[in-house]
């Protein structure tokens, strides 16, 4: 088998990979009883991109135990999710620049998109 098939194969196992930590991630139970902050419509973006303490009042209290719960357990899939997804891209712009009828410039294409894909890592 040559390298730019199993780049190919690899790619696919990491899109299967992204896949199921999206699922992995389900959905959020009920918020606390306090409001997320404005503009906010899910507890993750709300709990990343909090702003002040002010922000996370929603997950104070025992009301709010089931979604803290829940971010925790995301958090933990997270550390796979960037990995597995960028790694795809590479691993699929690997086997474009690894075939053997490819030319100079798409192996050059092929390479710059494998760094930003590794870059948004």
């Amino acid at each position: 088998m040559n390298p730019s098939r199993i780049a190919f194969i690899a790619s696919l196992v990491l899109a299967a990979a992204s896949i199921v930590c999206v699922v992995l991630f389900g959905a959020p139970p009920d918020a606390g009883a306090a409001p997320m902050a404005s503009g906010f419509k899910s507890p993750i973006l709300a709990f990343e991109l909090a702003r002040s303490m002010r922000d996370l009042a929603f997950l104070q209290g025992e009301e709010a135990a089931a979604l803290r719960a829940y971010l925790a357990e995301v958090q933990f899939i997270d550390w796979f999710f960037p990995p597995a997804y960028a790694g795809m891209a590479a691993t699929l712009f690997a086997g474009i620049a690894l075939r053997p009828d490819a030319g100079l410039l798409r192996r050059v294409l092929a390479g710059l998109a494998i760094i930003a894909a590794l870059i948004t890592i």
